[in-house]
C-alpha cells in the first residue's frame, strides 16, 4: 500500500520540545544508544541558528515529527513546530500528515 511504502521511507524522527518535554526522549536515546532504524533529532531550544541547523540536517519527505508540550501551550515548542512546518511546506511535504 502507499502508506506502507511511505512508512518504509522514513529515516528520521524529529522531536520538538523544551525542557522536560525533550529530556525524557533524549535520556532514552542516550541510554539505548544508536541502533538500526530511525535517526533521532531534537529541536529543544529557541535559537534560530539551532533551528536552521536541525532543519538542514533532515530530509522532510523522510521525517516524522513528534511535538511534545506538557501544557499544550508552550510558546517555544510552538515556534519550533511553526518553523518546522514552514520548512516542510517549502519542501512540498504535507506537515500535518507527518506530525503528531
Amino acid at each position: 500500500s502507499a502508506a506502507a511504502q511511505e512508512e518504509a521511507n522514513v529515516t528520521t524522527l524529529l522531536v520538538i520540545g523544551i525542557g522536560g518535554s525533550a529530556l525524557g526522549s533524549q535520556l532514552l536515546a542516550d541510554a539505548l544508544g544508536p541502533g538500526p532504524g530511525l535517526r533521532l533529532a531534537f529541536m529543544d531550544n529557541t535559537d534560530p541558528d539551532g533551528f536552521r541547523s536541525i532543519l538542514g540536517s533532515i530530509e522532510a519527505p523522510e521525517t516524522w515529527v513528534l511535538v511534545i508540550s506538557k501544557s499544550g501551550g508552550t510558546a517555544e515548542t510552538r515556534n519550533g513546530m511553526l518553523e518546522t512546518r514552514a520548512a516542510f511546506q517549502r519542501a512540498g511535504v504535507d506537515f500535518p500528515s507527518r506530525a503528531i
